[in-house]
């Protein structure tokens, strides 16, 4: 190798190496933290409305009880005065300033929460109308319409003579056994009529059906905290329903088929009387984020405050003064030099020839963002599947760009089936449908059948078991949390990367599988005379 391209590789490990040792060594970061799960942290962030006029911002915020424990609560508040409003229905907090979309406003904090068995009474008479459930049991006018598929569907829910638990019960399970869950929006006169909601319009219903027969019942918005994955994911608000019984506010959630009890994964945030009250500020755009936090050890906002109280310029320069929801962007990103570092070592060391450059790390984030056995499956059947469209499409001599639309098509169609099958029969109950399936498994498809008809299938399986490996190999890598972690503290590891990339690249002796493929002509050379 060159002279020059050791002086690089050199200058580029020094770098990198260097300023790991100097955040760890002198400013004693940690060098490996790890993950923790029984402890949350969670962002909301508030982007305010750009006129330039003097405004209160209010958004929700758990309260602390004998179910949720709070602390370590940080705010980046700009210039905005912040105040903080407590209610029985749920606390708000509050900034007072010009409203500019330049900033948005941050709350984070962390939580412990866990499980609670609130009881739900075998019987229950109806409560009395006073000062503390009247605002509950009130309802508004409904269209025509509406009014008579409530009183049918009451007229099949309800017998004389039940008392308020057995109503309760009973709107309880026809809501939760009988209605689908569905991401649309619908009205709830149609969610009635195809038995299809999401959980909005169930807490809806089920607080129509408990006021009309004297139960007071109001609505909960609150969060479900998935973990799944120790990353910052985007969290959307859910909905379900507490009744008055016994004195006492007791949850009820149709969704989730949870009757007296709330599960540890439930945050509630603010009580409601309906979900028209819901967002109350639509000029404002909240977004939640939420993943388990990190370990006694390490999490990041201890980190970040370690940095703030360094004065080197180095530690003012982190991935961790970022938003959370940019921190997650990033911590995908850096995962690509690590899969192009793989991807040389078995195309340039060992020799194995893939489909396309960087469809080996396509897939690897496929694998990541799914799971491997998803994404082998789903690979497989695909593959399968469209053997015969592939075929069909031959005939027809189609264009390059109409062809892989249907392909894009047909794999849609795929995923939607499998989708559906997976809701019905839950074959992965932790499975969430995203775009990479589609993108990655519409291109990868193309190529697999261009090369098949140029080579044959012998030399395109061959090909396919190589990308396949070099896939899971990546991977396997790239989902390593510890590594993850190391990268997303460190960046500047991003050169010792490209330093390996360097003498990779720069070599230009026999590969692995050349020596293989040679061994017998080497093994039948004369031996050299002394």
């Amino acid at each position: 190798m060159r002279t020059h391209l050791w002086l690089i590789v050199i200058l580029l490990l020094g770098l990198s190496l260097g300023m790991v040792g100097y955040k760890t060594l002198v400013l004693h970061f940690d060098l490996i933290p790890h993950t923790r799960q029984d402890i949350w942290e969670i962002e909301i962030q508030v982007q305010p409305k750009s006129d330039n006029k003097l405004k209160r911002l209010y958004f929700p915020l758990p309260t602390a009880s004998d179910r949720i424990q709070l602390f370590d609560i940080t705010r980046d508040d700009h210039e905005y005065q912040y105040s903080e409003l407590q209610s029985p229905l749920g606390n708000q907090g509050s900034w007072v300033g010009r409203t500019n979309d330049k900033f948005k406003l941050s709350y984070a904090f962390k939580l412990i929460s866990r499980e609670k068995d609130y009881g739900f009474p075998a019987h229950a008479t109806l409560p009395l109308v006073n000062s503390e459930n009247k605002q509950w049991l009130q309802l508004e006018p409904l269209p025509d319409r509406l009014e008579e598929e409530i009183r049918e569907l009451e007229s099949t829910l309800f017998s004389p003579g039940q008392n308020a638990s057995d109503i309760v019960k009973s709107i309880y399970y026809y809501i939760s056994e009988e209605f689908l869950d569905t991401s649309q929006e619908l009205e709830l006169i149609e969610a009635i009529r195809e038995h299809q909601a999401n959980s909005r319009v169930k807490a809806e219903l089920t607080r129509l059906l408990c006021r009309r027969r004297q139960i007071p019942n109001r609505i909960v918005v609150g969060l479900v905290l998935v973990n799944n994955s120790s990353q910052f994911r985007p969290l959307k608000p859910v909905f379900w329903n507490e009744v008055y019984l016994n004195q006492k506010w007791i949850p009820l959630n149709t969704s989730r088929d949870q009757l007296g009890r709330l599960k540890r994964n439930l945050i509630d945030l603010v009580r409601i009387n309906s979900t028209a009250n819901w967002p109350p500020d639509d000029k404002l755009a909240w977004r939640f984020y939420a993943r388990p936090s990190i370990s006694e050890s390490f999490d990041p906002a201890e980190y970040k405050k370690t940095i703030d109280d360094q004065p080197a310029w180095l530690a003012r320069y982190s991935l961790f003064q970022l938003t959370h929801g940019t921190q997650y962007m990033f911590r995908i990103l850096l995962l690509l030099p690590l899969g192009a570092l793989m991807l040389a070592i078995f195309r340039n060391l060992i020799g194995v020839r893939s489909f396309g450059i960087f469809m080996p790390i396509l897939l690897a984030l496929f694998f990541m963002e799914s799971s491997l056995w998803f994404g082998m499956l789903f690979m497989t059947m695909v593959i399968l599947l469209s053997l015969a469209l592939r075929r069909a499409m031959a005939t027809m001599h189609l264009l390059l760009v109409p062809r892989l639309g249907i392909i894009l098509s047909f794999v849609l169609l795929v995923l939607l089936g499998f989708s559906l099958y997976n809701h019905e029969f839950s074959l992965l109950p932790d499975y969430q449908t995203n775009l990479f399936p589609v993108i990655i498994t519409t291109v990868f498809i193309e190529r697999f059948y261009i090369v098949l008809d140029e080579q044959g299938w012998r030399n395109t399986l061959i090909m396919l078991a190589n990308t396949i490996l070099i896939a899971v190999s990546s991977y396997l890598l790239m989902s390593w949390d510890a590594l993850q972690l190391i990268l997303f503290a460190h960046p500047e590891l991003l050169l010792t990367i490209i330093a390996c990339l360097i003498l990779i690249g720069s070599y230009s002796g026999y590969r692995l599988a050349e020596l293989f493929r040679f061994r017998q002509i080497q093994s039948d050379a004369p031996a050299e005379k002394p």
